[in-house]
């Protein structure tokens, strides 16, 4: 974490603090910065997954004191006092021109807004966006929740917390829609959960259940195994990824992830269970048409 957190910091170095808001600056784009975290060390075309760890290590910015900036954008050294903190719904939308443009190469903003909180849990939306006024080229929302270290059941937020944030407390959560798995499906296989699969909380990190939806999706697209309709706008690019969390999947178990088209034309449908436990559920909704100037490269590497 400290070593992330280190590498983070040779390209942000602007913190800005505003009630439910946080922005972090990065005056130099974070291109560097993808190539230093890169999953293949391919440094041409930026990945699905990269985006994921810089919104995460984004996560870290907010939530560390700096050195010269002591305040943090939410106190997470009290929400885990005895107490762990569990994602219960994650979103993702990427702007298609996104996957053919250099606008991390560019002065840019992560802008994280705090726009609920409850009892237990609180919702958190992240943007990347250009300096140039343009609309965010990624958007995300989570849904954190606080978890008893032992009992695994939630428990209230910090009283200052809530306090702090208590003009939030109304409207409602967002939380992704259960799915239906069908009875058929179009890809299913078995996976051992690694050591480098589980973070500091024990359990199976979230990423690591996008990369086996992504793996998934590789899968059934290398196998022809999903519709022709489907198959052919799968290149287009992923416009939208939704992930909801139920059960805790732990290290050495085994899971079975399961993937199919739901109702939607554009939309795949994942989930990962183990025993007869759900632990995830998912979708992957892709672009319908191709960027007009696009020079895409393989699905992998958009995945």
């Amino acid at each position: 974490m400290e070593e992330e957190f280190s590498k983070t910091r040779i390209i942000s170095n602007r913190r800005t603090i505003e009630g439910n808001r946080c922005t972090l600056h990065f005056p130099r784009g974070v291109s560097d910065f993808l190539n230093l975290f890169s999953l293949n060390g391919k440094a041409e075309q930026i990945q699905f997954q990269q985006i994921l760890h810089l919104l995460y290590l984004a996560g870290i910015l907010n939530y560390e004191p700096f050195p010269d900036d002591p305040k943090s954008f939410i106190d997470y050294d009290a929400l885990l006092v005895e107490s762990l903190m569990f994602l219960g719904s994650f979103k993702l939308e990427i702007s298609q021109k996104f996957y053919n443009s250099d606008f991390l190469t560019h002065p840019l903003e992560i802008i994280s807004t705090i726009t609920y909180v409850g009892t237990s849990s609180f919702c958190e939306t992240r943007e990347i966006a250009n300096t140039n006024g343009l609309a965010p080229f990624v958007r995300s929302t989570y849904r954190m929740i606080r978890i008893d270290a032992n009992t695994r059941k939630p428990i209230e937020l910090p009283r200052p917390m809530r306090e702090m944030y208590a003009a939030w407390k109304k409207g409602t959560p967002y939380a992704m829609r259960k799915l239906t798995r069908p009875d058929v499906h179009s890809i299913n296989f078995h996976y051992t959960i690694q050591e480098s699969d589980v973070d500091s909380q024990n359990h199976t990190n979230f990423i690591t259940y996008i990369k086996l939806c992504l793996r998934a999706c590789r899968r059934g697209t290398d196998l022809k195994a999903f519709p022709t309709p489907l198959l052919q706008i799968i290149d287009n690019g992923i416009k939208e990824f939704e992930i909801r969390y139920e059960n805790e999947a732990l290290l050495n178990e085994d899971v079975i992830i399961y993937a199919w088209q739901t109702k939607e034309s554009d939309q795949l449908g994942f989930e990962i269970s183990k025993g007869g436990d759900v632990c995830v559920q998912a979708t992957m909704t892709f672009y319908r048409s191709s960027w007009k100037f696009s020079k895409m490269g393989s699905t992998a590497s958009k995945m």
